[in-house]
């Protein structure tokens, strides 16, 4: 769903596994909301890197706080 609404920077930084889900719907809600609800349910969170001497932000998934002291490399 990110590639398929235009984020196509992003990185994961997880320190679980986070096996695939047989099965998964998403109905009545937007592509944020689906994407939101189901990295709730996991325990990730996301931010974005941004770079000084660049116009372009990543998107990073994160399961554990210690992954945002990596968040200025």
């Amino acid at each position: 769903l990110l590639n398929e609404n235009g984020v196509t920077e992003w990185t994961p930084l997880f320190y679980e596994d986070h096996p695939a889900r047989e099965f998964c719907v998403q109905y009545g809600e937007s592509d944020l909301a689906f994407l939101a609800r189901l990295w709730a349910e996991e325990g990730i969170f996301f931010f974005e890197r941004f770079a000084a001497d660049s116009p372009e932000q990543k998107l990073t998934l994160c399961d554990d706080v210690a992954g945002l002291s990596q968040a200025g490399e």
